[in-house]
């Protein structure tokens, strides 16, 4: 039925037009695909747009519509979370974060783990029983395992971290189930071919990393393995490249410095934390990156093509000041 209300009857399946006139329109789609939120402000309000957006790529994985199975398959399979009022902070000082010590870089790469602690999370750093490289040759990870275990039921962490080599200590963790809960993982560790069935996971991954290269299509098809909405990746690209043969914007390396700034590696934690998933929590907290003057300007202008066509001059007319409208000649 709520399928019905949104393609409209067209044989073709749903577009995102479809989809944001029936958000306006029926109150069950949009507490389906806007729950807690005003679903009037879908065209005026960019935040909510690009909630609407986001559902409609999820629905459709890449295409430029999707059909009855498309959507059965994703909200068959989720089930709705209330947005959060006015997007409050999370509470970090509550909340508690055990990080791997090896392959954090606490000595090699120190502002990683000092972004993490200066967030206000309650931290804990797990060192002891684990050697320092797990990936010497014929290295036995298993009996090892016993340390984390003992730190993760007496710190009772809401989340695990990990990078680099420590990524062999949480696959290991995973494989034997014993950690189960939010995961936030810094570089796709080789020994890592699926992710865990049930477990919020967080990866992160530069297009430049020179100790474990993977191509974006491989860390896609890793995340697919996880389950459907509880899963994110964070991944950083080089640039399309100019004339010249240099990018404007270059992907991470090991050492991933984008996640050091503007509050990134705390709100990833966060993410993976989030009762509504950590790609939704990641959407939600866009805006807040923004200033207020650029906020309220882009709620004046609109989010769609009809907002902006209310501001247009008509043809002829005269502005303030004795300036007029000009044609320009067609390219």
């Amino acid at each position: 039925e709520l399928y019905g209300r949104i393609a409209a009857g067209r044989e073709g399946g749903a577009s995102l037009l479809d989809l944001l006139n029936a958000v306006q329109r029926c109150r069950r789609v949009a507490e389906l695909v806007l729950p807690g939120r005003d679903a009037g402000l879908v065209l005026k309000d960019e935040e909510t747009f690009e909630l609407v957006r986001g559902a409609f790529e999820r629905v459709a994985g890449g295409k430029r519509r999707f059909g009855y199975a498309d959507f059965e398959g994703h909200f068959g399979r989720t089930e709705a979370v209330p947005a959060p009022a006015g997007l409050a902070a999370p509470d970090r000082a509550a909340r508690r974060v055990l990080i791997i010590g090896p392959g954090f870089g606490r000595r090699l790469h120190p502002r990683q783990g000092a972004v993490v602690e200066e967030a206000g999370f309650q931290t804990r750093w797990c060192w002891r029983g684990l050697p320092p490289n797990p990936e010497s040759p014929e290295f036995d990870v298993y009996p090892h395992l016993h340390a984390l275990e003992a730190a993760i039921d007496d710190f009772r962490p809401d989340v695990v971290a990990c990078a680099s080599k420590g990524g062999a200590y949480m696959a290991a963790l995973w494989e034997r189930c014993l950690w189960m809960g939010p995961s936030l993982v810094i570089n796709a560790h080789p020994s890592c071919a699926r992710l865990p069935e049930g477990v919020p996971v967080v990866l992160c991954q530069g297009s430049n990393d020179e100790i474990y290269p993977t191509p974006r299509s491989q860390l896609e098809e890793l995340i697919a393995t996880g389950t459907r909405n509880m899963c994110f990746l964070y991944y950083t690209a080089n640039s399309g490249y100019l004339p010249s043969g240099k990018c404007t914007r270059f992907g991470d390396r090991h050492n991933m410095q984008s996640i050091l700034e503007h509050d990134c590696l705390p709100r990833l934690i966060d993410a993976a934390m989030s009762p509504a998933g950590p790609e939704m929590h990641v959407l939600r907290t866009w805006r807040d990156r923004l200033g207020r003057e650029r906020v309220r300007a882009e709620r004046q202008l609109g989010c769609s093509p009809w907002d902006l066509r209310r501001r247009w001059a008509p043809s002829g007319c005269v502005l303030a000041g004795g300036r007029g409208l000009v044609r320009l000649p067609p390219r």
